[in-house]
């Protein structure tokens, strides 16, 4: 009987100092997996908002181009407009005379 409780305590002992082992050999490593997910997570997040700046980006870059040209267009507008005032004030001055 002394034997059977020596074995039994050993053995618990033994149980008790692989479950530590394994609880301070795989701690770290759920630490890791912790962090590496967390990271994921925060690159992810990175990602989105870089993909919804770049397509705000590009909105912003096409209503430019029609401002531009918008622009272009009126300056041009504006040239002719000159153009016919200084033919009208030419003709109005060749009239006069």
């Amino acid at each position: 009987m002394n034997w059977r409780k020596i074995l039994t305590i050993s053995a618990v002992i033994a149980a008790g100092i692989l479950v530590y082992t394994l609880y301070l050999y795989l701690g770290p490593y759920r630490k890791l997996s912790k962090g590496k997910q967390q990271l994921k997570e925060e690159i992810e997040a990175r990602l989105a908002s870089e993909s919804q700046l770049g397509e705000e980006l590009g909105s912003a870059k096409v209503t430019l181009a029609k401002k531009t040209r918008l622009m272009q267009d009126l300056r041009a507008e504006i040239d002719e407009l000159k153009d016919k005032t200084s033919q009208t004030k030419g003709e109005r001055e060749l009239s006069q005379e």
